[in-house]
């Protein structure tokens, strides 16, 4: 799972979170981290339901998520898949790849993490999850609903 941390439209923070075992819970506690480092307004994700490929387990994960940063009147912002897409499609970003180095471009600090294209055989590699984390923001940034700080 990756995470940008942003304050404005300025990143701050951003890394992958690995979890092993108890997947959930271990990312939630390394969450419950982040949430207490930066105290931030609102979380922004890319919902997970409804996407066929999702497992069961991340439909979880998202949902406590969201539990979680209700306990702690943290606002959260979900937007489906088709409205990151839409978003980047103004910029002529189609795929995955194109849509992370939008992401580079815009925040410029990221660019040195954009991993090269891959080659069909290779898998994807770990920290396009951080430009998939950072065009839900971008896309949020882009909604108009934004009320206050984000960070």
């Amino acid at each position: 799972m990756g995470y940008v941390i942003f304050e404005g439209e300025a990143a701050h923070d951003w890394g992958t979170i690995v979890a092993t075992g108890d997947k959930n819970w271990m990312s939630l506690q390394k969450l419950v981290r982040l949430l207490d480092r930066f105290s931030p307004n609102i979380v922004v994700l890319e919902e997970a339901e409804g996407l066929p490929r999702r497992a069961r387990r991340i439909v979880q994960l998202q949902n406590e998520i969201v539990t979680l940063c209700r306990h702690r009147n943290i606002e959260t912002c979900l937007y489906r898949h088709a409205e990151v897409r839409d978003c980047f499609l103004k910029v002529g970003a189609k795929s995955r790849q194109e849509i992370a180095e939008a992401v580079a471009h815009r925040v410029d600090v990221l660019a040195h993490r954009l991993p090269a294209r891959r080659k069909p055989w290779q898998s994807e590699a770990r920290q396009m999850t951080i430009f998939s984390a950072g065009a839900v923001v971008i896309t949020h940034l882009n909604s108009g609903k934004i009320e206050g700080d984000m960070r």
